[in-house]
């Protein structure tokens, strides 16, 4: 979930990115990105301003 402005958008993409590749959970499934709001409207928004889907490999847990 991004909360903030559509310039930072590339900063939660990094964050998740660097995350699934630091943990080996990545997959080729494609990145699904949906807008909540539109950019002239960020300053409206109280919480989330985008939803960024990425799929991971599920891992189990011991």
């Amino acid at each position: 979930m991004h909360r903030g402005a559509y310039e930072d958008l590339d900063r939660t993409y990094g964050a998740l990115g660097g995350y699934v590749a630091e943990h080996g959970i990545g997959t080729n499934d494609p990145v699904r990105e949906l807008n909540l709001i539109g950019p002239d409207q960020a300053e409206l928004a109280i919480g989330a301003s985008a939803f960024i889907h990425l799929a991971v490999v599920p891992t189990v847990q011991a």
